[in-house]
């Protein structure tokens, strides 16, 4: 009986050790495929971070800044030509059609100021007739003659505020940004991780290659 009971006790004291054995061998695998995966996280993020850096790179080398030396003698010209080279636009196209409109006032009043004929007006034969008809030529005359000093002071003056005005505000250059093809030898070779499965009897194994 006695030893009965004490083959059973020894039984009992295995399975206890064996469990805690089996529990320990269980703890540290989890432990280890913990760290495992800790590794593998940490390097696929390492990679990740170091496709990302060098992509910018690529990026960086891939680009250049080109200069454009703007003209101040193009700024002097007239119609926003140095409003266009500074960039602005907007001002420029005010310019444009401002001196424009003036410029074509200017140059339709001289030519009709210039065609006027005091004979066109000469409708009748009596002294009031003549009286009426140089009266009306002088008006006209006199109309157009203003009309075109008008529109010419108009368009010096839009001309040189516009000239004064680039000049004010020159821009030296015009900074560009460009595409440039990066050979093919220093591309990087894009890197990709591989995950190998393993089954045994005794767990599964996973691994990472690169």
């Amino acid at each position: 009986m006695q030893a009965a009971t004490f083959t059973q006790d020894v039984v009992t004291v295995f399975d206890r050790v064996r469990d805690r054995v089996r529990r320990q061998i269980a703890e540290e695998r989890q432990v280890e495929a913990e760290r495992e995966r800790r590794a593998r996280d940490a390097e696929i993020a390492r990679l990740r971070a170091e496709a990302e850096r060098l992509e910018q790179l690529v990026d960086f080398a891939a680009t250049t800044e080109v200069r454009e030396e703007n003209s101040r003698f193009v700024a002097v010209l007239p119609f926003g030509a140095g409003q266009f080279q500074n960039g602005n636009n907007g001002l420029g196209y005010f310019f444009l059609s401002a001196e424009a409109v003036l410029l074509a006032g200017s140059i339709l009043s001289v030519a009709v100021h210039t065609t006027l004929d005091p004979a066109d007006y000469d409708v009748g034969s009596g002294e009031e007739d003549r009286r009426l008809a140089q009266s009306a030529f002088e008006s006209d005359e006199r109309a157009w003659r203003i009309t075109y000093w008008a529109t010419t002071s108009g368009f010096i003056l839009a001309a040189l505020v516009g000239i004064i005005e680039a000049q004010l505000s020159f821009v030296p250059y015009e900074a560009k940004t460009e595409r440039r093809e990066v050979p093919d030898e220093l591309l990087p070779e894009s890197v990709s991780p591989e995950l190998d499965v393993s089954l045994s009897p005794m767990g599964a194994s996973l691994r990472v290659t690169f």
